[in-house]
């Protein structure tokens, strides 16, 4: 994840970085208003990941079908250096941010759960599809698309834009 004066750091944290983060990066990536796209960097890693491990194939494809191509995605560990560089942090579940305080705990203000940001806040947390169908993947991708309009109002803000258009 680079950072300059120029750029926003966004980093969204699963468990593997297979299935639930490189979803969201690639779905957050996509719907990234494209005024910002040239301002926010956006990555995603894992509390428990192993280096260089492809997107699970479900994951891959629930985002070809909704045109996207996450094949080139390759996991990395979440590290203290990516949560520094970061302006805000989108974890799945609560365990994640336990990890990421551990880690950085000065984070506290740029860490968020990414159901906050859903129609349906009093479940934040995203489950994790991990080992199960694709009929599961597909659920877990919708509830993460349905987080994006909040999320994109936030990343707007933080980059000091306007929230309209």
């Amino acid at each position: 994840m680079q950072q300059n004066s120029t750029s926003l750091n966004i980093l969204v944290v699963c468990t593997g970085n297979i299935c639930r983060s490189p979803m969201a990066e690639g779905l957050l990536r996509q719907n990234l208003p494209a005024r910002l796209k040239s301002r926010v960097q956006i990555a995603s890693a894992g509390t428990r990941a192993q280096e260089d491990l492809p997107a699970e194939p479900h994951a891959r494809t629930v985002m070809a079908e909704w045109g996207l191509d996450i094949s080139g995605h390759r996991a990395q560990q979440c590290s203290p250096k990516l949560i520094r560089q970061a302006h805000l942090v989108l974890a799945m579940e609560r365990e994640h941010q336990r990890f990421i305080r551990g880690n950085a705990p000065a984070s506290g203000p740029k860490l968020r759960l990414l159901g906050e940001y859903g129609a349906d806040s009093a479940q934040p947390e995203i489950p994790d599809p991990y080992g199960q169908g694709l009929f599961v993947y597909r659920a877990c991708a919708r509830l993460i698309r349905n987080c994006l309009p909040d999320v994109i109002t936030e990343i707007t803000r933080l980059a000091g834009g306007d929230t309209s258009s």
